[in-house]
């Protein structure tokens, strides 16, 4: 499959303790297998990297805790240490329901900001839409989210991916304007945890399980939950960063965001 031929799925969200992660990992064996990221990555993991962009009064962060039935999220994201790593995408993260769409587009990952403010005749569908929703939402570099991922991948399903996300941190992008423009935000940005007890309500870190499959869940990952029962539950990393980063209720100094930019 193609890194941007995603189909429409379904995404399942588990928040477990690391003993009941390590207890899901060992029943995937004889179903799927570690996707060629994680295969050749240190541990399994990658680290994956996301700025996420909305408007001043965090509209976008709004929709998702209203529950609006047809939401989008905007950001930009790259793989791996450092700038230059993998290309950088950007992402619209689409949601109708309880059905995902991810559109993405690659751009070079130096001096990507230029994608954003000038026109580009190599750009495809993708860009411009990801570029046209910023525009007309007047949107703007929000929160800088990033972890790190082991993902795996069905042996006979057409499309069923398991991940496990853990070390979430996140950083304000407030006074970085700067490093925005110049793609090299990981040289300004103050990076803090985001996955550790308080943040989920917890006694221990925990580790977040996505299911993601395109009609219906497969009977054996039906039966992995099943019997270690796993509970389904909402858990947005970009929602958890803004509550962290701006208070629970997700609230912001618009007049002190807009000067900065």
């Amino acid at each position: 499959m193609n890194l941007d031929d995603i189909p429409p799925r379904f995404e399942h969200k588990y928040v477990v303790p690391t003993a009941l992660a390590a207890a899901f990992r060992e029943r995937l064996g004889d179903h799927a297998e570690l996707d060629s990221n994680s295969a050749t990555s240190p541990d399994h993991r990658y680290l994956v990297t996301s700025l996420y962009y909305d408007t001043a009064g965090l509209d976008l962060f709004e929709d998702a805790q209203q529950g609006v039935r047809t939401r989008f999220k905007l950001r930009v994201r790259r793989y791996g240490e450092k700038l230059g790593d993998s290309p950088v995408f950007f992402e619209v993260k689409h949601r109708v329901g309880d059905v995902v769409r991810k559109s993405r587009a690659f751009v070079p990952p130096l001096r990507w900001y230029r994608r954003l403010v000038d026109d580009h005749p190599d750009a495809k569908e993708a860009e411009i839409d990801f570029r046209a929703r910023v525009l007309a939402r007047r949107c703007q570099p929000t929160l800088l989210v990033r972890y790190a991922r082991e993902a795996w991948k069905g042996h006979i399903d057409n499309y069923v991916r398991i991940t496990f996300d853990t070390r979430l941190e996140f950083a304000d992008v407030d006074g970085l304007s700067a490093g925005v423009r110049d793609g090299e935000l990981e040289s300004w940005a103050q990076w803090r945890p985001a996955d550790d007890a308080v943040a989920f309500d917890d006694t221990e870190s925990l580790v977040l399980i996505e299911l993601k499959f395109e009609h219906a869940v497969p009977r054996w990952l039906t039966a992995i939950v099943r019997d270690l029962g796993l509970r389904r539950q909402g858990f947005s990393k970009y929602g958890v960063g803004i509550a962290r980063t701006f208070g629970r209720s997700g609230g912001l100094d618009v007049a002190r965001r807009i000067a900065r930019y």
